[in-house]
């Protein structure tokens, strides 16, 4: 009887690890993304971006509006159309502030001539970390509205510009700042 409950003993505990193990082997592997988020991207889209307001130095506050499936895409798109702008084309003035260059000197030459690095950039989200919105609320109201395209979201900006201009002037793309630097 005695080794009939050593071998019951040995049995639960080895059985335990076994469970143990298969447990927690799929607690980290559940933990691990299955795919990395995609954000989509065309070079060639209409954007609303107008500087708002004046911010710390190195960044610059801008009003986004844009229209997506739903409102967080919407909010995605925006943060990516106001890097966009500080990069490519530049950010509208308002009359009260003045217009803002674009970082990249010759944006559409800029972009074709580094094309992968840009549809990285932008696809695989890195430029999320160059964009926050200034409010973590959720707009509402006349900021979020329905249209027969999907949801119409208006929201503020903060873009690091600064950040911006050293990330691709460091990768030796043309700045309007490495332009000044090379003619010297």
């Amino acid at each position: 009887m005695g080794k009939d409950i050593q071998k019951l003993k040995y049995y639960l505990s080895l059985r335990w690890r076994q469970i143990s193990i298969i447990f927690f082997s799929s607690i980290w592997i559940g933990s691990i993304p299955c795919c990395a988020k995609s954000y989509p991207f065309k070079i060639n889209r209409e954007r609303n971006v107008v500087i708002s307001q004046s911010s710390a130095p190195g960044t610059k506050i801008v009003k986004v509006v844009s229209l997506a499936g739903n409102a967080k895409k919407a909010i995605n798109l925006a943060l990516q159309d106001a890097v966009y702008a500080s990069l490519f084309i530049g950010i509208s003035g308002n009359g009260e502030f003045e217009s803002v260059p674009a970082i990249l000197f010759d944006g559409q030459k800029a972009y074709q001539d580094n094309k992968k690095v840009f549809n990285r950039f932008f696809k695989k989200g890195e430029f999320m970390s160059y964009a926050h919105l200034v409010n973590s609320e959720f707009p509402s109201g006349k900021n979020n509205v329905s249209s027969p395209q999907g949801r119409k979201v208006t929201v503020y900006v903060v873009v690091e510009y600064s950040k911006l201009l050293d990330l691709f002037d460091g990768m030796g793309i043309k700045t309007y700042t490495s332009i000044f630097k090379t003619s010297k």
